[in-house]
């Protein structure tokens, strides 16, 4: 991350534009009920219906580690959904791991998060064997009902609720308020996994208000009311590269 924070403000400076960085993705394979077969590495070209299977890149990863690391870093490969294939002892105090694993998930932070756990005494090396078969959904993100194309991602069905929840929290810290609550939503087809709500823009429509009894002010808020509830109906929250940047700066730091 550090690299690539660098790298872009380099970019930024001596060429004099805009970057925004994105998350990596990768190619999956995927095949429909009539035979024909896709492979895509955009989740926005991933079709809703008439998915037959789909299937995600696997590599071979080695890993060269002292002992006294061995046994966080198989728990790391472990929740990154790999299969352990071999250990082996090297020389001295050096073990090697084979763990085969999703791509995606390796690319996701798995150097960084290998270097804290081994305090940089980890390395290792990979290769592609291929596509496997596997449990991949597709999760859109809606703000007030609203599709959001460039928050759509892939991934798998165990990791679905977590990551989803995640990006709702993200959005909800990093959006601006609007004059009317707006909802957050991270869905499977129809079916909503996660949410949040953006609370509305407070504005005291009594404080000018001097005398009288309650019910001066209980029609002011009922008004109020009304007026939000026109505005959600109608309103669209706008997401801009600026919100994308928030968002992927937030999602670094986490």
């Amino acid at each position: 991350m550090l690299h690539q924070e660098i790298i872009c403000e380099r970019v930024q400076k001596e060429y004099d534009c805009e970057i925004i960085t994105t998350p990596p993705s990768v190619t999956y394979r995927v095949v429909c009920h009539n035979g024909k077969v896709l492979e895509t590495n955009n989740p926005q070209k991933m079709p809703n219906k008439d998915i037959k299977s789909v299937e995600e890149l696997y590599i071979s990863l080695d890993i060269t580690t002292p002992e006294e690391h061995l046994g966080a870093i198989s728990q790391l490969c472990q929740s990154k959904r790999g299969i352990y294939q071999s250990q082996e002892w090297k020389s001295g105090l050096l073990y090697q791991l084979n763990y085969h694993l999703p791509f995606a998930e390796f690319i996701l932070d798995f150097h960084d998060k290998i270097k804290s756990i081994s305090h940089g005494y980890a390395s290792f090396s990979y290769q592609i064997i291929g596509f496997r078969l596997s449990d991949i959904v597709k999760i859109d993100i809606l703000l007030n009902n609203q599709l959001v194309p460039d928050l759509t991602f892939l991934v798998h069905r165990d990791f679905a609720y977590d990551r989803a929840k995640v990006v709702c929290e993200r959005l909800k810290e990093t959006l601006n308020k609007q004059n009317f609550s707006v909802p957050i939503q991270a869905c499977i087809g129809k079916q909503v996994i996660a949410r949040e709500t953006l609370p509305a823009l407070k504005k005291h429509v009594t404080g000018n208000l001097y005398g009288g009894d309650r019910t001066r002010k209980m029609k002011l808020w009922a008004k109020q009311k009304k007026g939000k509830a026109r505005m959600k109906e109608l309103g669209r929250v706008s997401f801009d590269t600026g919100s994308l940047k928030q968002l992927l700066k937030g999602s670094k730091n986490k």
